[in-house]
């Protein structure tokens, strides 16, 4: 996630975020938007076009909108068009998410997870509506916080991950309990670049398939079952919900500057989330991140709830190993 910003764009800025005239709306729009004029007769709307009168307003709200986030080249951004709520705008957003949160907001109403309302479909753009969080990014002052602050972090992630990792596994479409996320459930992987598995996994082994790139030749052949071999004692026979991203980045804080306390405003950034075996958590929320300025010990604050799982993440270096 790129720096915090917290900015007014100007109209020609936000051009490049306006919806087209053909727009499709998936889900039901937040009330906060339902009230605004203009957008009153929304109420109910799913998997339907947006008519153009709505694409004009819609657009007139991002070019009146507070810039939260954006990437370098503008491929994403995160724009406030309420107080209340905001949109991620992305060529490759991935809406799996969605049905992950749906599932997860009336378990567990009270955690620090922004809702997410619905998706829009204008042209390769896809946008996600969703509750605003007021804060900043951990990564940005994790360096500057002290051992004291650092384990209130740590005990709040324990509390949410604990209610999080109990959240019953629904079955999917067809009755089956499967892993990943989606209607059509599916496990991913964002290692170099982002996979999706082409079948159902429902169990260690097809997990482990997934994981392991097809070998090109005998030595990568046996290199590769010598990892499966390692995985095997690490990848649990059943999966919790898991947000797969526990990045500093990903975790928004409020410092109070009166008592130093720090209190998680909200986790964001669920695209990858979904069922996935219990050391899954543990090995995504450590990968790469010591590779940043002043995170490095940031395994040493992981929420206790996940387990400890080195092993399984000395695996997985390895199995990245074979995609270089």
């Amino acid at each position: 996630m790129p720096p915090n910003v917290s900015t007014r764009l100007s109209r020609h800025e936000t051009n490049k975020y306006h919806l087209q005239e053909e727009t499709h709306v998936l889900g039901s729009l937040p009330d906060d938007l339902l009230l605004l004029p203009g957008l009153y007769d929304l109420d109910g709307l799913e998997r339907r076009v947006l008519p153009r009168s709505l694409v004009h307003r819609f657009n007139q709200l991002i070019s009146d909108s507070e810039l939260l986030y954006e990437f370098d080249d503008g491929s994403r951004a995160v724009l406030a068009l309420t107080p209340s709520i905001a949109v991620k705008v992305g060529d490759d957003l991935d809406f799996d998410c969605l049905e992950v949160l749906t599932y997860l907001y009336p378990h567990h109403p009270e955690l620090p997870i922004p809702r997410h309302y619905c998706a829009l479909l204008s042209g390769k753009r896809k946008y996600i509506l969703q509750d605003r969080v007021v804060g900043t990014p951990l990564d940005q002052i994790w360096w500057e916080l002290d051992v004291r602050r650092k384990t209130m972090i740590k005990d709040q992630l324990t509390s949410v991950f604990a209610k999080l990792r109990s959240v019953p596994h629904p079955p999917d479409t067809d009755g089956q309990i499967t892993w990943g996320s989606g209607k059509t459930r599916r496990c991913k992987d964002a290692r170099l670049y982002q996979r999706v598995a082409a079948t159902a996994v429902s169990g260690p082994e097809q997990f482990i398939d997934f994981l392991l790139p097809r070998p090109r030749h005998d030595t990568e052949a046996e290199r590769r079952a010598l990892i499966g071999s390692a995985l095997r004692s690490c990848i649990s026979e059943h999966a919790v919900l898991t947000h797969a991203d526990l990045q500093p980045r990903n975790i928004i804080v409020a410092l109070d500057k009166d008592t130093g306390d720090v209190t998680i405003t909200g986790i964001v950034d669920w695209e990858l989330s979904g069922w996935y075996p219990t050391c899954w958590e543990y090995v995504k929320a450590i990968s790469n991140t010591s590779l940043n300025p002043g995170l490095q010990d940031w395994w040493r604050y992981l929420p206790a709830s996940i387990g400890e799982f080195g092993p399984a993440y000395a695996v997985d270096l390895m199995v990245e190993r074979l995609y270089r």
